[in-house]
This record gives structure tokens, sequence and C-alpha cells, in this order.
């Protein structure tokens, strides 16, 4: 029988200015056809601060806000990926980076990718509270296949 997609986990732009509907993405490993059991995922205590790649504004998301639907194998459309990126936080005793997930394609430049680190980290938070150091100093970056 040929399958007709697998679960994928996406989110919804919390900025009520960003077109509605526009969607992101989130890597999920191995993901099971869509006629089988829908994966018990993220836990509830699970939270991630991305990016919107349409509007450029970063919102803390939390496991309420993941919806499963239908979509391809593997769940980040072709030529998609999400970096984590960790910041160096604005506070200089503080050793907790700041976590942002950061939508890009294979098209973005280093440019852009860091436009969109100034434009969308400003509500991101340290483990402490701590904003980010802006301009954002880069930590390190990589891709995701699981948040």
């Amino acid at each position: 029988m040929a399958s007709t997609g697998y679960w994928c986990p996406t989110i919804s732009c919390k900025n009520p200015d960003c077109l509605p509907g526009k969607t992101i993405f989130l890597p999920y490993p191995n993901p099971p056809e869509i006629f089988e059991v829908q994966p018990r995922w993220p836990k509830a205590d699970w939270k991630a601060f991305v990016v919107c790649p349409w509007c450029g504004q970063g919102c803390e998301y939390t496991f309420e806000d993941v919806r499963w639907g239908g979509g391809t194998k593997p769940c980040l459309p072709q030529n998609n990926f999400l970096l984590r990126v960790l910041l160096q936080c604005d506070q200089k005793d503080c050793a907790s980076p700041v976590t942002i997930h950061l939508p890009v394609d294979i098209s973005t430049t280093q440019k852009d990718r860091d436009k969109k680190l100034s434009s969308g980290s400003s509500n991101a938070r340290c483990s402490k509270g701590h904003p980010p150091l802006l301009p954002p100093k880069i930590l390190n970056a990589q891709t995701e296949n699981d948040i």
C-alpha cells in the first residue's frame, strides 16, 4: 500500500501582523506514516524560542503550540533547515547562552541569518532571564534534527 504522508509537527507564528496560516515546520526524526498513531511529542515542559521565517519576529513556543498534520518525510520542506543558535547573554558574568531556533533555507546568506537573529532575538532570554547581547554574538550554530 502506498503511503499518503507522514505525521509532521508544526507551529504557527504568534505575530498577529504575520500573514495568517504561516506554518513553521519543526524537525522530527523518523516520523510515522499518517495512518499510524500520532507521536506523543513534545513533552509537557517543552519550550523553544523560534524566529518566524516570514515576519522575523521571535516568540517562545510550548508543547501547547505544536500541531500535527500530514507532510512529507523528512518533515522540513526540501532545502529547509532549522538552526539552533547559541547567542551570548548580555550579562558579562552570566555563562548561560540564549538559545534561538531559526528556520533557514539553502539560499540564506550569513548576512540574512544575522539580520534575522538581530531582529528576532530581542525577546529571547537565557536560562537566568537575561536577553542576548545586541548585536548578537554567535557562540555556536548547528542544524537540528529534533528540538
